[in-house]
């Protein structure tokens, strides 16, 4: 059931900060209600209100702490120091680590405030080894019926020299694994798996939008974390891996990483190729 913001008309100033910054234009200005046929819900109205006369289902929202000061420069050296991991220490996060990222990350904006958002965590040695091992064997298979001499001139044909270099590559890679080397998820305690209703109207953004926020807070709090493309095709592949993680037919995996608390420290920032820009003025 959807939930839209009541107005307590006995608390309200009637100051206009919330019809102001209504984007559906959604509130009543001569009753200070407001038109849920309109209303998008993204609690802007209760978010701005200095008195807290606007609710959800009974709540006003916690009020908000300034920004320290140099909030900049902690956000600068936040973004420079991620870096992607992968090496872990024999570690599962606790769970009261993973509620706080749950709940911050659900603060992540939505196109058009859909909501359809949904995270899955793995947090087991034992799960994220038979999972590694699920995708892999899967990715196996996949690059037994690619690479053949039979599919070699269609490779080519379709991709060049280039494309079947790198699809030979990638299955020496899958033969490490099966050698005992875990190139997939590093043996990392932990997975997070961003999956989003494919009726949302923006699923793709959202989803990255919503892994990087979780990532970005996982590194505040100690962890370090690894996006893993593969896991993200593989999921979306397999229908063992997607049984195996409880993803909806009706969701779609946008984004994944991997997380648990790094065994290695980075103390100087990765070098950048220069970036291309244009500023018009």
């Amino acid at each position: 059931m959807k939930i839209y913001p009541v107005i307590d008309t006995e608390e309200c100033t009637r100051c206009g900060l919330c019809r102001k910054d209504c984007v559906a234009n959604a509130i009543e200005e001569a009753t200070m209600t407001v038109n849920n046929d309109l209303c998008i819900r993204c609690s802007h109205c209760s978010a701005i209100c200095p008195v807290g006369a606007v609710a959800f289902n009974g709540e006003t929202g916690t009020l908000l702490n300034k920004l320290p000061e140099n909030m900049d420069l902690y956000f600068e050296t936040l973004i420079k120091r991620r870096r992607s991991i992968r090496h872990y220490k024999n570690k599962i996060l606790d769970d009261s680590t993973i509620k706080r990222i749950l709940e911050i990350v659900n603060h992540a904006p939505t196109g058009t405030n859909s909501q359809k958002v949904s995270v899955t965590v793995v947090n087991s040695f034992e799960k994220m080894h038979e999972l590694s091992d699920i995708a892999m064997r899967f990715f196996r298979f996949l690059m037994s019926v690619l690479i053949n001499p039979f599919t070699y001139p269609i490779i080519v044909l379709l991709s060049g020299f280039k494309g079947l270099k790198r699809l030979v590559y990638y299955k020496k890679n899958i033969n490490r694994y099966f050698e005992g080397e875990n190139i997939l998820t590093h043996d990392a305690p932990a997975l997070f798996v961003f999956h989003v209703s494919k009726r949302s109207s923006c699923p793709s953004e959202d989803g990255v939008i919503w892994a990087t926020t979780a990532a970005l807070y996982a590194e505040s709090l100690g962890l370090g974390t690894c996006y893993n493309g593969f896991l993200v095709r593989g999921i979306n592949s397999s229908d063992r891996l997607r049984r195996f993680l409880n993803i909806p037919k009706t969701n779609k995996v946008y984004e994944v990483f991997t997380a648990g608390y790094p065994d290695v420290k980075y103390v100087r920032s990765a070098y950048k190729s220069e970036l291309k820009s244009t500023v018009i003025i």
